[in-house]
């Protein structure tokens, strides 16, 4: 197995062991996005407020006022809207493993 057989392995498996998970793919055709922003976690609570963990590399910062959250919703939401389903996100990832996997094989 090379490494990109594994991480999509990893991806596809941690998707079937928590509901929660969810794998999803921007097609690189797709070009700017609102993920490109960068990283960040919305943290919806039961009681209906939400935090939001904005990290880059060397930092992390919770923002907890209550508008916070609705820049990164609608962020959520365009990316939901342009990411493919779950199922040709893992096609997609598979492919792209199997390809580069036999690239290395050739290469090497």
């Amino acid at each position: 197995h090379t490494v990109a057989r594994e991480s999509a392995e990893r991806a596809t498996a941690a998707e079937q062991r928590a509901e929660h998970v969810v794998v999803r793919v921007l097609p690189t055709e797709l070009g700017a996005h609102a993920g490109l922003n960068g990283a960040f976690t919305l943290i919806e609570f039961a009681h209906g407020a939400a935090n939001v963990l904005v990290q880059s590399q060397r930092a992390g910062t919770m923002l907890t006022e209550p508008d916070d959250d609705s820049q990164f919703r609608r962020s959520l939401a365009e990316l939901d809207r342009l990411a493919l389903d779950r199922t040709a996100s893992r096609e997609l990832i598979s492919a792209h493993a199997a390809d580069f996997e036999s690239r290395c094989e050739l290469a090497g």
